[in-house]
């Protein structure tokens, strides 16, 4: 093999490691944690601050007004408050936590995205006409 082709495969690997990785770190999963509670249960539960928090990406069904989907910016003894938003907690009675699931993220980058760049990989060699 020629010195000339070996560097030229090198970089082709390379690029090809490099887009692997850009690909995987452009995703994420979310996932959604419904809260199974009684509504009474729920609500105590919220009040005392060990559901929802600041920050938290929430989906809150009520009796009067049906679903909300928002992400919370406090919480206190009657309401849960986002941007523009107050659900009266005595009115809730479903929630779903939206969170980042690192373990579904870190199976989809290795199974997924793995896949993917072997595919890219398969085009780019296609494409110099290795193959």
């Amino acid at each position: 093999m020629q010195r000339g082709s070996r560097s030229f495969a090198k970089r082709r690997t390379r690029a090809a490691v490099l887009g692997l990785i850009g690909t995987c770190l452009l995703a994420g999963c979310v996932t959604t944690k419904t809260v199974a509670e009684n509504p009474e249960v729920l609500r105590e539960q919220i009040r005392a601050g060990e559901l929802v928090k600041p920050g938290d990406r929430v989906s809150v069904v009520t009796t009067r007004t049906g679903e909300h989907v928002f992400t919370v910016a406090e919480v206190d003894a009657d309401v849960i408050r986002g941007k523009g938003i107050e659900v009266p907690i005595d009115d809730v009675v479903a929630l779903q936590k939206h969170q980042l699931d690192v373990v579904k993220t870190a199976a989809a980058a290795g199974g997924v995205y793995v896949g993917l760049g072997a595919l890219f990989t398969l085009a780019f060699a296609i494409a110099l006409g290795d193959i």
